[in-house]
C-alpha cells in the first residue's frame, strides 16, 4: 500500500547535522498513519513535498531518513522495510545494534546522485565501543561505513549516503573505544588530543562524565598505546584539559565522539564559461570529465563537470599549496615516525629513519606517498587537522564552491570536488616549478640520512614517456570510492597548455587513455 504526502510540511529545527550545515532533521505536521505494517512503508512524494524536502521518522522512531529539497526531479514512490539482524554477511570484530533498515526510491532515474541523504538510528544500548552506520555491498559482499558522527548525548549516530537504494544497520566497532580514561600531557598547548583511534586532523568532542564539561579536541598525535593503557582513550593536551577538570586529578573518566565537520565557509562560486561549438566524438566512460583552456577560462568539452565527485590522492596538490605557504626549507632534516604510517601507497622507510623535506616532497608529488605527507606535515610545525583547515580557506579563496577536504592524504572519501574546479587548482599549483618537475619526472630517488638506504620512487601517471604528449604537470588518484582519477596538463608546440580532468574512470589506463585523447583534441581545436 502506497500512502499520499500532498499536505503541507512545517519544519523547525532538531538538531544540526555538522557535516551538511545547510541541512537539518525536521519533524512533520499532519501526516497519515503511514506503516502499512510493523515492518514496511510506503509513501509517493508529490512536487511539493519534493521541493520542501522531508523527514521521516520509522519504525517507532528508530530510524530517521531525510530528503533534502529538490533531491527528485520528478515525482515518485519511496518504500521502507525493517528486517532482521541475523544477516548471512557479518563484520569480523563487530555486532549488529540495530535492525536492518532499508529503503528504495522507486524511479531511481529521477534521484540526483550528487546529492546526499541524510540518516539517523538509535542507539539503545549502553556499550563503550565506537558505532557507525554500514551500509550492505552487494557488488562486493561486504559491509561498508559510511561518513558520519556519533551523538550519544542524543542517543543517536548520524550519517550520509549517495545512492537511491541501500541496505543499513548500526554496527559496533570492538576496536574503537568511545568511554574510558583520559591522562594530559604538554605538548603545544592547544586543544588537541591524542588519539590510537582516529586519523590526525579528526575534531572529536570529549566530555567529562563527572561534571558533563565538554570541549571540541583536534588530533595531533598517536597515543596513548592500548595495549599498555587498555582502559585509556584519549590523552588531552594540558590547555584543553583543563577546560574539563583540573590537571591535578591526572586522570578522568570521558565520552569521545567524533565530529566531521570542515566549517568552510564558501565564497563566489566560480562559473565555467563553456565553448558550446565543440564536439568531442570520442567516447569516454569516467563519471566526469573536462578539458580546460587556461589562457581564456574556457570548457572546450566537459562531461558532468560539475558533478562533486571524491578526487583521491589529487588532493595531494592542495597539501602542496599549503606547504609552500609554510615556507619550509627543502634541506630540513626529518626523522620518520611510526605514528606517520598509513595505507595505500607509501614510502617504504623503518621508524627513526632520517630524510630531508625535499625527499619527501618529490616523494609524495612522484610516487603519491600517503605516510610521506604526514612526516612533511610534522616538519613544518603544523598539525594535519591545521592543514586541512588551511586547505579549505585555500579553496575558499580561490571561489571553489564545490571543492572539500577532510584529510591532507586522499585517503578520505569526502574529499571532493569537481572535474572544472580540479582544472582551476591544478593549473595554480602547477605554477610552482617544483611541482612541474616533481609530477613529470619518471622516476625520483634518494637515500636516507642516517641509514643510507637507497629509495627509487616511480612516477605513478601512465602518461609520463607518452611521446605525443608533452606533460607540464599531473597527478594520479585512487579510491574504491573515487574510482581512477587523472589531471594532465599538457603544451603544444606553440606553446600553448591545456589540462584534462578525469574523475571516476574505471581503471589507471582508461583513465590515461581518456584524458590523452581530450589533450590531442584539445590541441585541434585551439
Amino acid at each position: 500500500m502506497i500512502f499520499y504526502l500532498f499536505r503541507g510540511i512545517s519544519f523547525f529545527v532538531l538538531s544540526l547535522f555538522l557535516f551538511f550545515p545547510l541541512f537539518v532533521f525536521a519533524e512533520t505536521e499532519g501526516i497519515p498513519d503511514f506503516f502499512s505494517s510493523p515492518e514496511t512503508a510506503s509513501f509517493f512524494l508529490d512536487e511539493k513535498t519534493i521541493q520542501n524536502g522531508y523527514t521521516f521518522s520509522l519504525f517507532d522512531d528508530n530510524f530517521r531518513f531525510a530528503l533534502k529539497p529538490n533531491i527528485l526531479s520528478e515525482v515518485s514512490a519511496i518504500q521502507f522495510q525493517k528486517e532482521n539482524s541475523n544477516f548471512v554477511f557479518p563484520i569480523e570484530g563487530k555486532r549488529f545494534l540495530s535492525p536492518i533498515f532499508e529503503y528504495n526510491i522507486v524511479n531511481k532515474e529521477f534521484f540526483d546522485n550528487n546529492a546526499s541523504l541524510l540518516l539517523e538510528i538509535k542507539v539503545h544500548q549502553d556499550i563503550p565501543y565506537y558505532a557507525r552506520i554500514y551500509f550492505f555491498d552487494g557488488e562486493k559482499n561486504i559491509w561498508r561505513a559510511l561518513p558520519g558522527e556519533s551523538r550519544r548525548d542524543l542517543g543517536v549516530i548520524r550519517a550520509s549516503i549517495h545512492l537511491p537504494y541501500a541496505r543499513l544497520a548500526l554496527l559496533e566497532d570492538y576496536g574503537i573505544l568511545e568511554e574510558g580514561e583520559a591522562s594530559w600531557y604538554r605538548y603545544r598547548n592547544c586543544d588537541c588530543v591524542a588519539s590510537p583511534d582516529y586519523e590526525i586532523g579528526t575534531k572529536l568532542r570529549v566530555t567529562n562524565l563527572e561534571n558533563k564539561k565538554t570541549i571540541t579536541a583536534t588530533v595531533n598525535d598517536f597515543g596513548p598505546e592500548r595495549n599498555l593503557h587498555p582502559t585509556r582513550v584519549v590523552d588531552l593536551d594540558y590547555e584543553a584539559f583543563k577546560k574539563l577538570a583540573s590537571p591535578k586529578k591526572g586522570l578522568i573518566r570521558v565520552t569521545v565522539e567524533p565530529i566531521f565537520s570542515s566549517g568552510v565557509i564558501r565564497a563566489a562560486i566560480v562559473e565555467p564559461k563553456k565553448r558550446n561549438d565543440l564536439a568531442f566524438s570520442g567516447e569516454i566512460r569516467s563519471k566526469a570529465a573536462v578539458v580546460f583552456y587556461p589562457k581564456t577560462g574556457e570548457i572546450l568539452y566537459g562531461k558532468n563537470e560539475e558533478a562533486q565527485l571524491p578526487i583521491a590522492s589529487i588532493t595531494k596538490l592542495m597539501m602542496t599549496e599549503v606547504f609552500h605557504d609554510t615556507h619550509t626549507p627543502t634541506v630540513k632534516e626529518v626523522m620518520y615516525k611510526k605514528r606517520d604510517n598509513e595505507e595505500g601507497s607509501r614510502l617504504y622507510v623503518a621508524d627513526g629513519e632520517t630524510m630531508t623535506v625535499g625527499d619527501l616532497y618529490y616523494s609524495i608529488l612522484t610516487g603519491s606517498t600517503n605516510n610521506a605527507v604526514n612526516t612533511l606535515i610534522r616538519a613544518t610545525a603544523l598539525g594535519g587537522g591545521r592543514f586541512v583547515e588551511l586547505m579549505n580557506k585555500k579553496a575558499q579563496e580561490w571561489g571553489l564552491g564545490h571543492t572539500l577536504f577532510y584529510d591532507p592524504t586522499g585517503l578520505d572519501p569526502r574529499n571532493q570536488s569537481t572535474a572544472y574546479e580540479v582544472a582551476l587548482f591544478s593549473q595554480k599549483v602547477f605554477g610552482h616549478k617544483e611541482v612541474l618537475e616533481a609530477t613529470t619526472i619518471p622516476q625520483y630517488s634518494f637515500s636516507t640520512l642516517n641509514t643510507k638506504q637507497l629509495h627509487k620512487i616511480k612516477n605513478t601517471n601512465p602518461l609520463i614517456g607518452d611521446t605525443e604528449l608533452y606533460l607540464t604537470g599531473g597527478k594520479t588518484g585512487y579510491l574504491d570510492e573515487a574510482q581512477y582519477t587523472l589531471v594532465s596538463r599538457s603544451k603544444n608546440k606553440d606553446g600553448q597548455e591545456l589540462i584534462a580532468v578525469i574523475l571516476g574512470a574505471p581503471s589507471r589506463e582508461i583513465s590515461a587513455k581518456e584524458s590523452k585523447a581530450l589533450l590531442l583534441w584539445g590541441f585541434q581545436q585551439l
